[in-house]
């Protein structure tokens, strides 16, 4: 079944989709620019630096012959340049590693203060909540960040230098994908913002009084 994006240029689609994911972009900048705005310049600077340094070595390797026409890697140098590619590609390992060690860290003591609550009332709240939640989420957006801008600069190398697999349509499709992963970058950093935004809820809340209401019953027997 055809799909307007089928029935349409491929440039105008691919001008289109960047607009949108563009537009995306602003959107999530401009609600983290209030309180956030060093990540928001972050975050750009270390896109575009990964993107300049993926085509500068790209070009290096290259003259040395380490990447052939057809982006072929070869030679122990280019065996080393394949892997440090994968390593940086290997969002889903990220992932799984940042939700282990939140785990790690922060199970246990959840799981202590709830039981420990209810049970005996002398529960503890959990430490270094926000500082572990912080760090976690910073590496995942640090790991879209650098494996978007490898992708825009090995997208834009790919195009430029007549690789296999790299003409427009595909250079496209690479570039789109590297935008998108900076989307993600830019929204996983919202998560930051929520929990700040939760951790400052006033004392004399609705909210800030049942938490102290709860918190109060599980510690009832701690002091």
């Amino acid at each position: 079944m055809e799909t307007i994006f089928d029935l349409l240029p491929w440039p105008l689609v691919a001008t289109l989709l960047l607009l949108i994911l563009l537009g995306g972009i602003h959107l999530i900048c401009k609600s983290l620019i209030p309180k956030h705005v060093a990540y928001v310049r972050n975050v750009w600077y270390f896109y575009f630096l990964m993107a300049v340094l993926a085509v500068l070595i790209g070009v290096l390797c290259i003259h040395i012959d380490v990447i052939d026409a057809k982006g072929q890697f070869h030679g122990p140098v280019g065996d080393i340049l394949n892997k440090l590619i994968r390593f940086l590609f290997a969002l889903k390992e990220d992932l799984m590693l940042g939700a282990a060690a939140v785990a790690l860290i922060l199970g246990p003591q959840a799981a202590s203060y709830l039981f420990s609550g209810i049970i005996s009332g002398c529960a503890v709240r959990p430490r270094y909540t926000g500082l572990v939640f912080k760090f976690v989420t910073l590496s995942f957006a640090k790991s879209f960040t650098t494996a978007g801008g490898v992708m825009f600069g090995l997208g834009a190398l790919g195009w430029g230098s007549g690789w296999t697999g790299m003409a427009g349509k595909q250079a496209a499709t690479v570039i789109l994908l590297s935008v998108l992963l900076l989307l993600l970058a830019f929204y996983i950093l919202t998560s930051i913002a929520e929990v700040e935004s939760i951790a400052e809820v006033p004392p004399a809340s609705k909210l800030g009084t049942l938490w102290a209401t709860i918190d109060g019953w599980m510690t009832r027997k701690a002091k």
